[in-house]
């Protein structure tokens, strides 16, 4: 889940001045949050060479793995339509037959085609494997400077500069 510490050193066959401290820097990385429907936890790190060759830690990610079940409609082909039979006309000619007493007329009624049902709509369920990347802090400890101190150093630098100018343009 998290709450590691990283730490750096030099190679053991690094030539260093005697008294020099091995350890490059140590990176303490906070704990990420697991998700309920999170079945499988991993971390990615990435570490790169900065300006001075020096490895440093750029970011942490926390990855979380999970199956989800997804239904896809399947695509049925379309149905046929039953054309509609033509109606026979009647004749002027023609008799027609009055019902006896008794009976009743029976009228017919156009007899209209039942609409084709339509076939009931399946789905394919795939599995599919889902990530989910989400940035991890980390905080930083080293022998080298703080930002605000090199700045102030770098600051200080550009004063003597500038006065070690001041006192050629003098001469």
């Amino acid at each position: 889940m998290g709450a590691l510490n990283l730490i750096v050193h030099y190679s053991e066959k690094a030539n260093l001045m005697e008294g020099l401290p091995t350890q490059i820097a140590q990176y303490a990385i906070s704990e990420g949050t697991k998700d309920e429907k999170t079945e499988k936890c991993s971390f990615a790190m990435r570490i790169s060479n900065n300006i001075h060759n020096v490895a440093c830690l750029d970011e942490v990610e926390f990855i979380q793995e999970w199956t989800e079940e997804e239904k896809i409609p399947i695509k049925a082909s379309p149905v046929p339509t039953v054309p509609v039979p033509p109606k026979e006309e009647k004749k002027e000619g023609a008799s027609e037959e009055k019902p006896k007493e008794g009976e009743e007329a029976k009228a017919e009624a156009p007899t209209v085609p039942e609409p084709p049902k339509q076939p009931e709509q399946q789905y394919e369920i795939k599995k599919r494997t889902k990530k989910n990347f989400g940035k991890l802090k980390f905080t930083t400890q080293s022998f080298a400077l703080a930002p605000n101190t090199r700045t102030m150093f770098a600051n200080l630098e550009n004063q003597f500069w500038d006065g070690d100018f001041d006192i050629l343009e003098m001469k």
